[in-house]
């Protein structure tokens, strides 16, 4: 609690009192689905759970990434690893919040993706700015 409290020029003393409330933690994520060691074909099913309970999660922060791994690394963002070696990285993605679920998904085609290992990755903030990754 905060509690502000002022003397005017007669003695007159009022006071008023605030509850704060500090939060410098980032979202939780789960990932629901896909599943460890899941093979997939065409369409992979992005499901993940993110809350924020304390100051509540941005809807349009939550995003995901797969990248390809090669020879035990990880893809980066430009989808380059050594010269002109090129390897698979979708950039984030955005997922929408299904209010029936409660879970914020999307649908990613993978059928312009090689067979392969890969790294999933996600990404939320909450209201006030701090992140959270999955």
């Amino acid at each position: 609690n905060l509690t502000v409290y002022a003397t005017d020029m007669s003695g007159n003393v009022g006071n008023d009192s605030v509850t704060l409330k500090i939060d410098n933690t980032g979202p939780t994520i789960t990932l629901i689905e896909p599943s460890n060691a899941s093979v997939y074909d065409q369409t992979i099913l992005i499901k993940l759970d993110v809350t924020d309970k304390k100051s509540g999660v941005n809807d349009s922060s939550v995003n995901y990434r797969i990248s390809e791994i090669v020879n035990g690394t990880f893809c980066p963002s430009s989808g380059i690893i050594f010269g002109n070696f090129s390897c698979y990285n979708s950039g984030w993605v955005s997922t929408t919040l299904n209010t029936s679920s409660a879970y914020y998904e999307d649908s990613f085609n993978a059928t312009n993706v090689v067979s392969g290992s890969y790294y999933l990755e996600a990404e939320a903030k909450d209201i006030l700015g701090n992140q959270g990754v999955l």
